[in-house]
């Protein structure tokens, strides 16, 4: 299974990567744009992999250069990885990759039956089937509105409810059937994107540490160092726009007044591309 970088050529260019740099990919994935920093650094260069799903890095590892550094940390934590070493650049790809997408007993996708799980770090304690389960009908609405921006939370919670008090929802085809009996077949589809969004973002604790991880990123740039950040979905994405220009003309220039957007011919290549946005900026 080949794993594609999304939006690679624009991600290179923002970074521009030289000779000789070092570079962090926080979320190393299949290590597509490790690989392709790693072309253009040449052998003095550097680039610094992390990623939290072990799953992941075992895959990733095949693919990239055996004495490439690679560690299964949080990148939160990449201050202390790099050990205050100043970068040239880093990237964040915010999408979940290809190979956990496509595991079943990840739990990760609507179309694939399969434990109810979703933890990028497997390391953790509370599936989503776990959340599920315990949470109250309010608690679980408020989580589809928040991070799903579900229309119809409420009306899925309570039969959500409902059918856990007989039985627990253990599976992602469980979770589905129930979503799609208060859902009109044409919304089907958005709506389950939505629901599996909201839960794995919760279960994950995604938007708090994106903020941290933004933060971490900013404090080990060289001046003139470069961060790209790809997002996947709005609430990601106003972090991001927000972040930047909280800190444009104090600590960061932004690059990227606008996101970028892939191409009809990448996104025709890779179907992961198709809602991503880029912005970037450099450390003043």
């Amino acid at each position: 299974m080949m794993h594609i970088p999304v939006l690679v050529d624009k991600v290179l260019e923002i970074l521009a990567p030289k000779e000789g740099g070092v570079y962090v990919d926080a979320t190393l994935g299949g290590g597509g744009h490790s690989l392709a920093l790693l072309e253009r650094i040449g052998e003095n260069g550097k680039v610094i992999g992390l990623d939290k799903d072990g799953a992941t890095i075992a895959i990733a590892k095949k693919r990239l250069p055996s004495g490439m550094e690679i560690y299964r940390e949080d990148f939160v934590n990449m201050k202390d990885v790099v050990k205050n070493e100043k970068v040239d650049g880093i990237i964040f790809d915010l999408g979940l990759s290809s190979f956990q997408l496509e595991d079943r007993n990840r739990g990760f996708s609507y179309t694939l039956d399969g434990p109810l799980d979703m933890r990028i770090d497997t390391n953790l304690t509370t599936k989503a089937s776990d959340s599920l389960n315990r949470l109250s009908e309010e608690e679980i609405a408020d989580i589809f509105k928040k991070f799903g921006e579900e229309r119809n939370a409420r009306k899925i919670a309570k039969l959500l409810d409902e059918r856990k008090k007989k039985k627990p929802i253990l599976t992602t085809g469980e979770l589905v059937s129930i979503i799609k009996r208060v859902t009109p077949r044409r919304r089907h589809r958005k709506t389950l994107a939505r629901i599996f969004q909201s839960l794995r973002i919760y279960v994950n604790d995604e938007l708090n540490t994106l903020e941290k991880g933004l933060k971490e990123a900013v404090e080990i740039l060289k001046v003139e160092g470069r961060l790209c950040v790809i997002s996947y979905h709005s609430l990601e994405d106003r972090i991001v726009k927000n972040f930047f220009r909280e800190l444009d003309g104090k600590k960061l220039r932004i690059l990227t007044p606008k996101p970028l957007r892939p191409t009809r011919d990448e996104i025709e290549r890779n179907r992961r591309s198709r809602s991503a946005k880029l912005r970037g900026a450099e450390r003043l």
